[in-house]
């Protein structure tokens, strides 16, 4: 269940029923005075008046919640009757008597009876007239049979009821505030909560809070959410504010049918917990009829004017809205007048009778007429109003006289008013002067003046205004960054004042100072006025040289009298740490990688001394050695990419060189098992070509081509070479070494795994494995038949004829057992490489028996893939795979990595280089071993147009109007201007995308002669740096901006459209009279337009890429890609629009068309690195 509660400003009572606010006024007094107070007052916009009371509801809450014996706003008295309705409608007091009209409010005018209850002049009420009499009332309590002066209302507290008084009487009264025809209601001087009753039992109504048409209506209404019964339902016309109705209705529905005014209903429920509990009632819902009315027109300056002079009408007390106002020279036949709004006016020329009134349409469609009002010209010299003069002044201690000019009649009196005309107050004045002093706040003023018969007017306001001071800041601070111990560079931003009584003050923030010159610098700054303003003044500002570690803050910009301005401001001061050595080595002569890691945001210079000199290379965490013979070290200082400072100190690094004589590569020598009949494939290290000397080829073809095996891995994970069959298959696979002499078998990769069959043959025959250790080969260590049958010995091992053998394991061949394995080699040491294998002794394999042999590069080297996708050119990708510790080289796209980083053994950062060519890979390169992944750089070559600020820009002719649902995008390069727009891609009066002198990005749209109000990003565009915008527009006219995809806080409904004959541009725009204005200076790139409402996905995810053309919805596409960056483009005089069945082709105007500035230049995208669905292997 859910009741709501509604809290009000000031001591004022909140009517949610009709939305109008009441304020109880506890002194007593006569309802003349209070009506006269009541009309210098308002409520948040909103005109003070004697309370009204226009329904049972409205009598309800004013009786029961502000609960006091009260003047009413109506009267039968003939004076406040002529004032109301502006007009002489009864000449005494005699014909007036017992015609009570409301004279106050939205109401004014309106005839509430044709006489009196009893006594005298006795007649009965208007219908359709709420009214709420006591019995007998009103009666105009005669004296001797003469009528007394009980001429105005009033309403009893206790019952509600109404009473006429005479002014006599001193009582206390009810201002009403709501529905005036001139209020002002952007202001909303209350909330409302909702308060949720957890585990109540009554449940709650579905189907109310719904609107519907007098007369025949129906609307459901069902009761939810309750545990228990339901007893019956209710209901009333002022929400239970008095007791409601009882409806015989026991269903968990009701349909309320055919209601003529707004109701409200609820049900009594009887719950079954809490037990005990009956009557509960359910929070009302209500079903909103709505009313027609037409209400009252009222003359504002009198009915009666004389020829030339002007009538000023206005409507009040109506439920709808205008539809038209109508005019007729005899009441009965009328003529329509286009205005939709609660007051009119016209000069009428002619002498004679005219007749007004207002057509009012509420929500149902429904026309009502207000009354009509009678206006009679005669002859005779109108008044004319003139004007008031204005003065200003500085301060609340003033003074001053103000003038009426221009003026014919005579002045009836003056009048101000401090709510900007709402209500006016009367100044007892007949002059043509009025002095003034000490006027506190903006107060208008204004003259009343009328010329015999013919009518009143008033001048033209005029106005005292205390000006306020003012300060004004444009332009933001980016982030700072600098040195510890030196000043960062400076940014600037700007300040004036208006009506100062004081100078500007800038106040410090610690870690910054300021200057006006970008010379002398302190930590405040005060800004001497010139009169009461200073003109714009650029303010520098830096980081300061004593500013330690990260500073941030607020810089307060204040005037005496002028709203503090705040800009933000932050700056990091770097201090980088030296970078932490990653020492290297290798055998022999050669170059070694070495690095060193810093922290984020900092990279690594690399030098020869610990001190002093040329850094060799900079802006890398690994650096390459030269071909060195010794042990060297070199000087690793981290340096902070944003500010460029270096660490206080170099941290040595060193790069050793081995002698193999002291490598100890641990060769290990095992055997495996001959039983399996299909190896594994993992890594499948392909067929290989071999040179062999001095042995009987046998049955090898003559190429000494050779299939070979596959890695698997054992139980202890070592890799293993076998054979995919125990005995290898055809005879092809065989080597059959001769009985004497020696085979060399020389491996054409760097490998650290050998495997190959051994048949035991004689005792005395060897295996000697060479290596390569900084480029010289070393012995590795040599094997024989017994080294075999040692590792043979005690094991268990199933043999190929399915038997299983201790001690020793044999090859069944001709009934007889013969030794054998299957040997693998692994080095352990990653800088020495297997070379060849030697053969030799008296004889290998006796009886035809044969010898296979294989190895691998299996140094553990691979490339996965790499992230993001696409990388543009100077972005940083990730590559991941695995081997990566001692990575000597990166290439992507066949050229060196900018700067690379080694994060660990599976994972290396690299940045794209500018030079990439089209079509290649990325490629990583471990000591002379590379392994790449294939990778496509898409060659963008993306250029951009140049425009001066001047006069460049791209004519596109009489095109892309009336579109409703609309994007456009660009790419931009701002370098600023002080124009108040500068055109991106626009057409005058019909649509705009435009960059403001303040930086913010502009969206318009027009009807074809006229713009709309337009929109201004909250969010800056940055100078002189590549920024993305958009603007999309839906259907419904809702305009939203983009800044790098980014949505805008700001948004707007611009629902125009329309198109004229004047031409589209790019880069500025042609105004209605053929001029060209708004030049843009900068760059722009990558311009689309759209016949849909982009989303922000499909914005971001066209950010980073060039578009085919043929992209659904895509109208219009220029990405500049034409001619040479910055070369002598003169032949190019056109611009491609790149949907192939779209115009127009745009025309170079006014551009050098060389050089590197009002030219076609390198764009947002050099290359773009992306990696295809398939990879290269």
């Amino acid at each position: 269940e859910r009741r709501k509660v509604t809290f009000v400003a000031g001591e004022t009572y909140y009517n949610p029923l009709n939305g109008h606010f009441y304020r109880p006024i506890t002194s007593n007094g006569s309802w003349v005075d209070n009506k006269l107070a009541t009309q210098s007052l308002s409520y948040y916009g909103r005109q003070g008046y004697l309370v009204t009371l226009t329904s049972e509801s409205e009598n309800s809450f004013v009786s029961k919640f502000v609960g006091q014996n009260s003047w009413i706003g109506c009267s039968d008295n003939y004076l406040e009757i002529n004032n109301a309705v502006g007009y002489t409608k009864y000449a005494d007091q005699n014909a007036a008597e017992g015609y009570w009209h409301w004279v106050t409010g939205p109401e004014k005018g309106t005839e509430m009876r044709t006489g009196n209850a009893q006594d005298y002049r006795v007649g009965p009420a208007k219908n359709g007239v709420y009214q709420n009499w006591a019995s007998g009332e009103p009666n105009d309590w005669s004296v001797n049979g003469i009528a007394g002066n009980e001429d105005y209302g009033h309403m009893y507290a206790n019952n509600g009821t109404w009473n006429d008084f005479p002014n006599t009487s001193s009582i206390r009264s009810i201002y009403e505030f709501g529905d005036m025809p001139n209020d002002n209601t952007v202001a909303t001087p209350f909330f409302t909560r909702d308060i949720a009753v957890q585990g109540a039992s009554s449940g709650s109504i579905a189907g109310g809070g719904v609107a519907v048409c007098s007369g025949t209506n129906s609307t459901v209404l069902t009761l939810t959410n309750f545990t228990g019964v339901v007893a019956n339902w209710e209901m009333s016309f002022d929400n239970f504010i008095t007791p409601g109705t009882t409806i015989n209705n026991s269903s968990l529905s009701y349909t309320a049918t055919n209601l003529s005014k707004t109701t409200y209903f609820r049900a009594v429920v009887n719950p079954t917990t809490p037990s005990g509990c009956t009557g509960l009632l359910t929070p009302s819902t209500v079903v909103n009829v709505t009313p027609a009315n037409g209400g009252n027109i009222l003359a504002t300056g009198g009915n009666t004017i004389c020829q030339g002079g002007e009538v000023v009408l206005v409507l009040s007390g109506n439920s709808g809205s205008v539809s038209k106002w109508q005019k007729s020279s005899d009441n009965t036949n009328w003529i329509d007048i286009i205005n939709n709004t609660v007051n009119y006016s016209e000069v009428l020329n002619s002498i004679g009778t005219f007749y007004y009134r207002a057509v009012v349409t509420n929500d149902c469609g429904t026309l009502t007429n207000s009354s009509s009002i009678t206006v009679t010209v005669q002859a005779g010299t109108p008044p004319v109003g003139g004007v008031v003069s204005s003065m200003s002044h500085s301060s609340i201690s003033n003074s001053g006289s103000l003038n009426l000019t221009d003026y014919t009649g005579t002045i009836q009196k003056w009048q101000k008013s401090e709510d900007d005309g709402l209500v006016w107050l009367d100044i007892a004045n007949t002059s043509s002067s009025y002095f003034y002093s000490n006027i506190s706040k903006k107060t208008l003023f204004r003259v009343s003046l009328q010329n015999g018969n013919c009518g009143s007017a008033f001048s033209a306001a005029g106005a005292v205004t205390i000006l306020t001071p003012s300060i004004t800041v444009t332009g933001t601070l980016n982030t700072f960054n600098s040195c510890i111990g030196t000043v960062s560079s400076t940014q600037t931003f700007s300040i004036s004042g208006a009506n100062l009584t004081s100078d500007i003050n800038i106040a410090a923030v610690t870690g910054f100072e300021y200057s006006i010159d970008g010379i002398n610098y302190s930590s405040t700054l005060t800004l001497p006025r010139t009169g009461s303003s200073i003109t714009n003044t650029s303010i520098y500002v830096r980081l300061s040289a004593n500013a330690v570690a990260s500073s941030s803050g607020i810089i307060f910009i204040s005037a005496t009298g002028a709203t503090t301005r705040a800009v933000s401001v932050e700056g990091t001061v770097n201090d980088p740490a030296p970078p932490i050595a990653t020492n290297a080595s290798r055998y022999g002569s050669g170059a070694v990688v070495i690095s060193a890691s810093v922290a984020n945001g900092n990279t690594v210079d690399w030098y020869e001394s610990a001190t002093g000199g040329n850094a060799l290379t900079s802006g890398a965490t690994s650096f390459t050695t030269p071909s060195i013979i010794q042990t060297t070290t070199y000087f690793a200082q981290a340096r902070n990419i944003a500010a460029g400072c270096l660490s206080l100190s170099r941290t040595a690094v060193t790069a050793s060189i081995l002698n193999c004589s002291d490598a100890t590569p641990n060769v290990q020598f095992r055997l495996s098992a001959p039983n399996v009949t299909t190896a594994s494939i993992q890594g499948n290290v392909g067929t290989r070509t071999e040179s062999f000397d001095g042995f009987n080829y046998g049955s090898i073809a003559s190429s000494g081509t050779f299939a070979v095996g596959s890695f698997t891995k054992s139980n202890t994970g070592a890799a293993e070479i076998k054979a995919d069959d125990v005995w290898g298959g055809s005879g092809s696979r065989y080597l059959q070494i001769a009985s004497s002499g020696s085979v060399s078998i020389n491996l054409t990769d760097p490998s650290r795994y050998v495997g190959f069959w051994w048949g035991a043959g004689n005792a005395n025959n060897n295996v000697t494995i060479y290596g390569s250790c900084g480029g010289n080969e070393i012995t590795l260590g040599t094997f024989t038949t017994q080294t075999v049958l040692d590792l043979l010995a005690g094991s268990t091992i199933k043999a190929v004829d399915g038997n299983t053998y201790n001690s020793s394991l044999y090859r069944r061949s001709n009934a007889s057992n013969e030794p054998f394995a299957y040997v693998n080699l692994q080095l352990d040491d990653p800088n020495i490489y297997f070379t060849r294998i030697v053969f030799s002794g008296s004889g290998f394999e006796f009886d035809n028996v044969t010898t296979a042999v294989d190895w691998g590069t299996v140094s553990g080297l691979s490339v996965s893939n790499f992230s993001p996708i696409p990388a543009k050119s100077g972005e940083t990708i990730t590559i991941n795979g695995n081997g990566f510790t001692g990575t000597s080289a990166v290439k992507i796209g066949g050229v060196n990595a900018r700067s690379y980083r080694v994060i660990s053994p599976t994972q290396i950062t690299a940045i794209v280089p500018t030079d990439a060519t089209v079509n290649t890979r990325v490629t990583v390169t471990n000591d002379g071993i590379e392994a790449s992944l294939g990778g496509f750089v898409f060659d963008c070559s993306s250029n951009a147009l140049d425009f001066d600020g001047t006069n460049d820009h791209v004519v596109l002719g009489d095109v892309i109007e009336s579109l409703s649902s609309f994007s456009q995008e660009a790419w931009v390069f701002w370098r600023g201007s002080s124009a108040a727009h500068s055109e991106i891609f626009s057409k005058e009066a019909v649509s705009a995308m435009s960059i403001t002198s303040d930086n913010k990005l502009h969206a318009n749209f027009g009807n074809g002669s006229a713009w709309g109000a337009g929109v201004n990003s909250a969010t800056s565009i940055p100078l002189n740096k590549w920024t993305h915008v958009a603007i999309t527009r839906n259907s419904s006219g809702l305009v939203k901006l983009y800044i790098n995809g980014i949505l805008d806080a700001n948004s707007a409904t611009l629902n125009l459209t329309g198109g004229n004959t004047l031409g589209r541009a790019i880069g500025a725009k042609y105004l209605s009279n053929g001029t060209l204005a708004g030049a843009f200076n900068g760059l722009i790139d990558e311009l689309r337009v759209w016949n849909t409402e982009r989303t922000a996905a499909q914005i971001n995810a066209g950010l980073g890429t060039e578009l085919i053309g043929n992209e659904s919805g895509l109208i219009t596409y220029y990405n500049f890609n034409q001619g040479t960056a910055s070369g002598t483009n003169s032949t190019i005089t056109t611009l491609n629009n790149l949907i192939s069945t779209a115009t127009p082709i745009g025309t170079l105007t006014n551009f050098t068309r060389s050089g590197t500035t009002s030219n076609l230049i390198t764009g947002v995208w050099p290359v773009i690195l992306t990696q295809p669905a398939s990879t290269l292997s």
